[in-house]
């Protein structure tokens, strides 16, 4: 039976290796990501041409380089790509319009909390939360965290059938904006089609 502890104690190690490398992963994102402008890695949001993110991709460290792809929707570019500890289907992307960047959206490789971002952001500007299913009993909430004059937004979900929003809720990705382009939060959130009037659910007092 040596081998099944020898087997065990590979398992352990790889797991190890990989949890470590997601949270490198992790503080590589947070750490890129600009305190001056929306940008992140030297990707400019209003400035970077489509051209110059997919080149600039390319060259990041922990991108999955067979995950690069580009797709056009309703006169967007988004050029997405996978981290390296992350499903196929958990993307990070880079949208452009006219040839230029417009958006960026950052996913993580692995569990960060909405308390851990408060603590590196701050409080935000603006809150919502949204269900999703029937606000009378939904799956669970959708929560974004808004930083208007950064030009950021944070998203995060609740867990399954959990009625309120928790700081220990995990966030689903970071989106960097131009701040001159959105004067509210109502703005954003009708840029991406919710209706505001429809969200009845409040943080926790």
């Amino acid at each position: 039976f040596a081998w099944i502890g020898i087997l065990i104690f590979f398992l352990v190690a790889r797991n190890r290796i990989i949890a470590n490398q997601q949270e490198d992963i992790n503080a590589y994102i947070l750490e890129n990501i600009s305190a001056d402008m929306p940008a992140w890695n030297g990707i400019i949001v209003g400035e970077t041409t489509e051209i110059e993110a997919e080149e600039r991709i390319l060259d990041l460290e922990y991108v999955k380089k067979t995950s690069i792809d580009t797709t056009s929707i309703d006169g967007f570019t988004y050029i997405n790509w996978s981290w390296q500890t992350s499903p196929g289907n958990v993307n990070s992307s880079v949208r452009t319009k006219d040839g230029v960047v417009d958006r960026i959206i950052l996913s993580f490789s692995d569990e960060l909390t909405v308390a851990t971002l408060v603590a590196d952001f701050g409080f935000p500007d603006e809150v919502f939360i949204s269900p999703l299913g029937d606000a009378s009993d939904p799956w669970f909430w959708n929560l974004t965290l808004y930083y208007l004059a950064e030009g950021i937004n944070i998203g995060a979900n609740s867990r399954r059938l959990q009625q309120t929003f928790s700081i220990q809720d995990e966030v689903e990705f970071i989106e960097l904006f131009e701040p001159e382009q959105i004067s509210s939060a109502h703005d954003l959130a009708f840029a991406y089609g919710i209706d505001i009037r429809d969200i009845e659910a409040t943080l926790p007092t």
